[in-house]
């Protein structure tokens, strides 16, 4: 599968999230939903990285956001994306949510974002569960 052109909804805007969306973002991938602790926002069209980090970095929660629909950090996990990343705590997709999830690829970037029966019902179904393994980030 290519980046390029793949939607991504990343749960967790913090130092991981927020990395990782900009580096997909240049290789072409669409960032559709983001989320902190305090919600997020979804637009199919794409949203910009880059402007939403700045938002963040004046103190400010993704779900003010300028552009965007609000939801919830429940409703991004279930979004009809390429790839989902879990990037805020553990225990996020479940067995009581893991049939809902749409995405192809689960990319977790939190630490245990996928509970041990979640993780089975997702390999049952035929989604790739993989652990995104951090590296130094980019001085600014």
């Amino acid at each position: 599968m290519s980046l390029k052109g793949s939607t991504v909804a990343i749960q967790g805007y913090g130092n991981a999230g927020s990395h990782l969306a900009r580096l997909l973002h240049e290789e072409g991938a669409i960032i559709v939903a983001v989320s902190d602790s305090k919600g997020g926002i979804y637009d199919p069209k794409g949203l910009d990285p880059v402007a939403i980090e700045a938002h963040k970095e004046s103190g400010a929660s993704i779900p003010t956001f300028r552009s965007g629909s609000k939801i919830s950090n429940e409703q991004l996990l279930e979004l009809p994306v390429d790839i989902l990343v879990p990037a805020a705590l553990e225990n996020q997709i479940t067995g009581a949510n893991a049939e809902r999830v749409q995405a192809r690829i689960v990319a977790e970037a939190a630490n245990g974002p996928t509970t041990p029966l979640a993780d089975d019902i997702l390999f049952k179904r035929g989604t790739t569960v993989g652990l995104i393994l951090e590296h130094a980030a980019p001085a600014k």
